[in-house]
């Protein structure tokens, strides 16, 4: 109630789709759950309720994360996956960002902006029952969907310290690229990035839609033809009714 009140929710928010959402991620600065006397809602939050709203495919989701130079965005996606993902999807694409090291600002409740970083905020997105004044779904352990065979065994970076024989790295999940120790620039220019990827969920969108249409012609052909029977149907019934009827009128007359 408090963010369907509050004015960026009204002014920014309306009519906000998957593409779009993108260029609000992009002049976000804080994130953050309910701060002041007041208890208003961030920015974040306000979009955070939006993409529950819309509710974005994972192929999506995944694509949002895939961006290291849109860092909030990133957070973003990260956020509403915990919210609404799987346990096995939580992991997956959320363990390579505990080695993207870009400063996040925390609006704090009292006002006061803090810094975080990429993986601290990942790590309580995996630890944590309550985080930015939202109550998080529970997520299993690790150790958990490891013995249950859903997930392999996290390879530690640390790893290497200990066999002399072989290198290991960090792990390599799917369709997630990580930043390192690099940090973006406040000054750097988006605008190829944000270009690229709106271009890209907007032939994901259009495929999607395309889908749509078809699914709906295709029930609508169905339909038709339902009723097309039902009209033979019809037909033949009456015409059935018709020869009785008759039948009975020759009948009396004899």
């Amino acid at each position: 109630q408090k963010i369907h009140g509050y004015s960026y929710w009204k002014e920014e928010c309306f009519g906000v789709t998957a593409e779009t959402l993108i260029d609000r991620a992009v002049h976000l600065n804080c994130i953050g759950g309910t701060y002041g006397g007041a208890r208003k809602p961030t920015h974040f939050l306000c979009l955070i309720l939006k993409l529950l709203q819309i509710q974005p495919s994972k192929d999506i989701v995944v694509e949002y994360l895939r961006q290291d130079g849109l860092k909030y965005l990133r957070v973003l996606a990260a956020f509403y996956l915990r919210l609404t993902g799987s346990p096995v999807d939580i992991y997956r694409y959320l363990e390579p960002l505990l080695v993207d090291y870009n400063k996040l600002r925390v609006l704090l409740p009292d006002g006061k902006c803090n810094l975080m970083r990429i993986d601290e905020f990942v790590d309580l997105c995996l630890r944590e029952e309550v985080l930015l004044d939202v109550d998080l779904p529970n997520l299993p352990g690790r150790d958990v969907l490891e013995d249950a065979k859903m997930i392999e065994p996290r390879v530690s970076v640390l790893d290497d310290e200990f066999d002399d024989d072989e290198l290991l790295g960090p792990p390599e999940l799917p369709e997630l690229t990580s930043t390192g120790n690099q940090q973006s620039s406040s000054g750097r220019d988006n605008t190829n990035e944000v270009g690229s990827l709106k271009r890209d969920l907007s032939v994901e969108l259009i495929g999607d839609a395309d889908d749509m249409r078809r699914r709906r012609r295709k029930d609508e052909r169905q339909r038709r033809q339902r009723d097309d029977g039902r009209r033979d149907d019809g037909k033949r019934d009456d015409g059935r009714q018709r020869d009785d009827g008759r039948q009975r009128d020759d009948g009396r007359q004899r």
